[in-house]
């Protein structure tokens, strides 16, 4: 009879385990297909739902589990608002640059208009100046004409300045807002780092322009306990902190991000012994002790590192997947 029941007992506790994965991929992929439809709003939602994936792993409460529910249901729905507002901005944005070129047309024409009159005017002065006998009266119909029409083509040019430069600034100003959101698209927003879209993208560029480059892929230790016993606010004070640290390892040119959780990219032009060079210094400056609010102690931070070097005719998610290989192989040690 206790077999039975224990059999029972491990029978739903791996059926609970069993739904809860799903339930977890489930998010992971309501997530990453967020990210393909609005990816400027995907680093917020992502953000939003890590901590609620990590919440359901195998030992969570039902109650728990109906909370996370919410919790996800809330952030979708905000996401899917924001990700509206979004692309109505967007659409407005587009619309307000359609009227601005416009009325810079319906400008350039109306002043065309107005200056064909005065040249009509002075085709027709000349062509009477035409049937008079009196030279000096047609000396001073010409000059008159002549000046009548430097001015007019004077403020033509001046005017037509003036109409493309407002164009131009306008147009300016409208390159800049998508710079920006561009920019924003591309940002983490707790640490300011680049995100894994920014990421992939410069990859993408890197392996176009066919130049030497390397990855280095960080995965931190036992971030999750870290969250699960000072609070996630905590744990976002000590990525921050990390971030910060790891950026000041690398050079202006390289490119340092997030790829999501607790994991950093770095992407360098360099060569795999100077990977291996700043590989340590990672090791040596940025893991160690982090003082965080509401730890009576500083926490030790250390992780696993996975370097790859590209080589011809390599995808950028092939050199990716290379370096989380490398890195999965030292992290698995530590794991056991």
């Amino acid at each position: 009879m206790i077999s039975l029941k224990q059999t029972m007992e491990a029978q739903r506790e791996e059926l609970i385990g069993a739904c809860l994965d799903g339930y977890r991929a489930t998010v992971t992929a309501a997530a990453e297909s967020a990210g393909l439809v609005c990816p400027a709003l995907a680093a917020g939602l992502s953000q939003n739902l890590a901590p609620l994936q990590e919440a359901l792993h195998g030992g969570a409460a039902p109650g728990a589990l109906v909370e996370t529910g919410l919790h996800i249901d809330r952030h979708l729905a905000d996401w899917g608002r924001s990700a509206a507002d979004y692309f109505r901005q967007k659409t407005a944005e587009v619309q307000q640059l359609v009227l601005d070129i416009t009325e810079a047309v319906k400008t350039v024409a109306a002043r065309d208009t107005r200056y064909q009159a005065q040249f009509t005017e002075v085709t027709r002065r000349l062509q009477a100046a035409g049937n008079l006998e009196d030279l000096a009266q047609v000396r001073i119909l010409v000059g008159e004409s002549a000046a009548a029409l430097r001015t007019s083509v004077e403020r033509m040019v001046e005017e037509g300045r003036e109409t493309v430069g407002a164009l131009e600034k306008k147009l300016a100003q409208y390159e800049e807002r998508l710079a920006e959101a561009e920019r924003r698209s591309e940002t983490d927003p707790l640490t300011g780092l680049l995100n894994r879209q920014g990421l992939e993208r410069d990859a993408e560029r890197k392996v176009a322009a066919a130049a030497p480059f390397c990855l280095i892929v960080i995965d931190l230790n036992g971030f999750k306990a870290i969250n699960d016993t000072y609070g996630h606010p905590a744990g976002d004070n000590l990525l921050c902190q990390f971030s910060h640290e790891l950026k000041s390892q690398f050079r202006a040119q390289d490119s340092v991000g997030r790829w999501g959780g607790d994991e950093f990219v770095a992407l360098l032009a360099c060569t795999p012994a100077e990977v291996a060079a700043r590989v340590e210094r990672i090791r040596k400056w940025v893991f160690g002790d982090y003082a965080v609010a509401g730890a009576a102690r500083k926490i030790a931070v250390g992780g696993a590192i996975g370097t790859a070097a590209w080589r011809p005719g390599q995808s950028a998610a092939e050199l990716f997947a290379e370096a989380d290989r490398a890195m999965f192989q030292q992290k698995r040690p530590a794991a056991r």
